[in-house]
């Protein structure tokens, strides 16, 4: 039987960055079966770019959100003596306003490493076959939907008036929209970790363990949960402090 090259066919392209990202969506399995064409660095750096040109973008209708949060924040600080002044009080708030926009920029790439490492060791406690670069491939192509999720807090606020929410549960795709908007940071937190995107994340973690590590569902379950739990204490001890 002739061959490609002999038959004059050209050789088929390998899938490239573009191909990777539309099958993370539609096709996850199809995309780490075959392996990811770039590494964790080149999603670290699409993510967290993207992910902070939206938050910049949704500054307007996440607005409330940050007055309402910074209010809760600003009792505190005056319960706490009266050395606080309306002074700093002031000045905490124009950072506060700053890190919760621009702070993604830092945020992300820790936050994907830290998830990353915990995938890596629940990946070799399930005993896959994932080295440490392979988990933090998984786990950068799984944080894909988190750029989904600024989009449609976006398409929220300017469909509904974002401006007038007080929560960012309201923006939750998630038991967390139910909540009351008034609630604790700490109860947000938690009833978001039940989000379409947050839930999305993890899903594409248990497909990227289970095709890369080469092991059953069950296990890349297992490290799926074991990733979702770490990545809530610690969105949850943020929020909470």
């Amino acid at each position: 039987m002739a061959d490609a090259s002999a038959s004059g066919s050209p050789p088929a392209e390998k899938p490239g960055f573009l191909d990777d990202l539309i099958d993370t969506i539609v096709a996850p399995a199809k995309l780490f079966t075959r392996g990811p064409s770039v590494g964790f660095g080149v999603m670290v750096l699409f993510v967290t770019v993207l992910v902070t040109l939206l938050a910049v973008a949704n500054r307007g209708p996440m607005s409330g959100v940050y007055d309402a949060e910074f209010a809760k924040i600003a009792e505190q600080m005056r319960a706490s003596g009266p050395e606080v002044t309306e002074e700093i009080i002031s000045a905490t708030r124009t950072w506060t306003r700053f890190a919760n926009v621009y702070g993604l920029a830092l945020m992300f790439p820790i936050m994907m490493f830290c998830v990353g490492v915990v995938t890596f060791v629940g990946a070799k406690v399930v005993g896959a076959e994932l080295n440490f670069g392979g988990a933090l491939k998984v786990v950068g192509f799984a944080f894909v939907p988190r750029v989904i999720e600024q989009i449609s807090i976006a398409l929220q606020g300017a469909l509904l008036n974002g401006s007038e929410f007080i929560s960012r549960g309201q923006y939750s795709l998630g038991p967390a929209r139910f909540m009351d908007p008034a609630g604790s940071l700490f109860q947000t937190g938690l009833g978001m970790r039940f989000d379409l995107f947050v839930l999305w994340s993890t899903v594409l973690i248990v497909i990227g363990v289970t095709k890369m590590g080469k092991v059953s569902m069950g296990k890349g379950v297992a490290v799926g949960l074991i990733a979702w739990v770490a990545g809530g204490l610690m969105l949850l001890q943020l929020m909470s402090n």
